[in-house]
């Protein structure tokens, strides 16, 4: 009941952030419910069996080599949502996941604990065409093994800004875009180290929702109460 009130609040914020009454949809609903092999929407690439469904969560299993997985979806123009929660075995370790256009421009990037520095950080610059220049801090303590966190961004075309939440709290605001991006159609999760060669990381109810410009205080109720409902139904 806590994480369902602190996601509402986020989606909250969402909504008057962006000034506008709104309909809305549910783009991406991922909750890795059936044990096995990965879901038909996403794909596995640099390794192959190392990404799984396992416990009801999307598992990076890391030894020498890097896996990695991605999930393409139409394109979304609107401002959207997207929120997930995820953990893992260690906490030295070089774990990415990227918020993509359809023609590979990057919104946003996210870090997880990477290397020395135990936090969660987003992306500020590109290097080579890869997100890096990773800083700020998307949890208010040490990123800690074997804990859930609950992640997500509130992202403007308008603006072409994003803002980060932990658990319903801001964390960092008006962020801007890594490269000018018309859309999102692609989510990109990269896990390139771990220490010692062994490890694993843990997604789970990755969603995307998008936020239509409309009219009208019924469409903006219309909108909350889908919200209201869907995070219910996926807990």
């Amino acid at each position: 009941m806590k994480r369902t009130l602190l996601f509402l609040s986020v989606l909250f914020l969402a909504l008057n952030s962006f000034a506008q009454t709104s309909a809305c949809g549910s783009i991406v609903n991922d909750t890795f419910d059936t044990a096995g092999a990965i879901p038909s929407e996403w794909t596995e690439y640099n390794t192959s069996g190392q990404v799984t469904v396992d416990n009801g969560q999307l598992k990076l299993d890391y030894s020498t080599d890097k896996p990695a997985v991605y999930r393409t979806f139409s394109s979304v123009t609107d401002n959207f949502s997207y929120a997930f929660d995820m953990s893992s075995t260690r906490n030295y370790v070089n774990c990415n996941m990227s918020l993509i256009s359809s023609t590979g421009k990057y919104l946003a990037s996210f870090t997880f604990a990477l290397s020395s520095n135990t936090n969660i950080q987003y992306a500020s610059t590109m290097d080579a065409g890869i997100p890096s220049g990773y800083t700020g801090a998307l949890i208010p303590s040490t990123y800690t093994t074997n804990t859930l966190y609950s992640l997500s961004a509130n992202v403007n075309f308008t603006t072409q800004k994003v803002d980060f939440y932990n658990n319903g709290t801001l964390m960092a605001a008006e962020i801007p875009f890594l490269e000018t991006a018309l859309d999102v159609a692609k989510i990109d999760i990269q896990l390139n180290y771990m220490y010692n060669n062994e490890g694993r990381f843990f997604f789970d109810n990755i969603s995307l929702f998008s936020l239509r410009e409309s009219f009208g205080t019924i469409k903006w109720c219309e909108c909350w109460t889908n919200i209201v409902s869907f995070r219910y139904s996926r807990r």
